[in-house]
């Protein structure tokens, strides 16, 4: 992974459940293990504000899997993470990998758009 974040940004319409899935590799673009590691989603409508502001916020531990072996990762957000005011927000995507101290790199971050959605109802 490198030391500076890659600038990505995702788009969801408001309510919609919403997968996305990142793959990891380091600048050589060999896949990074990511097995045991903690991977937090945040999402504000302004960088300085605390994490207890944020409009989402998500945990994932890296499971010993395929997948986390060879550096791909799924974030879920459900329809209640998504169901938010339409706008554009920030958003980062930080990897925790254990160590004394933790070893905290931020992987990704850019904008966070929710686009207004028609239906409303749920059935």
């Amino acid at each position: 992974m490198s030391n500076s974040p890659q600038t990505m940004h995702f788009e969801c319409t408001r309510g919609d459940t919403k997968p996305f899935l990142l793959e990891l590799s380091d600048p050589d673009g060999k896949s990074v293990d990511m097995t045991g590691q903690v991977l937090w989603f945040t999402v504000k409508a302004a960088r300085s504000l605390p994490d207890s502001a944020a409009v989402i916020q998500k945990r994932l531990i890296c499971s010993d899997d395929v997948n986390a072996v060879e550096g791909r990762v799924q974030l879920l957000l459900s329809s209640h993470d998504t169901d938010i005011a339409p706008g554009a927000y920030y958003y980062d995507f930080q990897s925790v990998a254990p160590s004394d101290p933790p070893l905290v790199t931020t992987l990704f971050a850019g904008r966070f758009i929710v686009k207004e959605d028609i239906t409303r109802s749920v059935f």
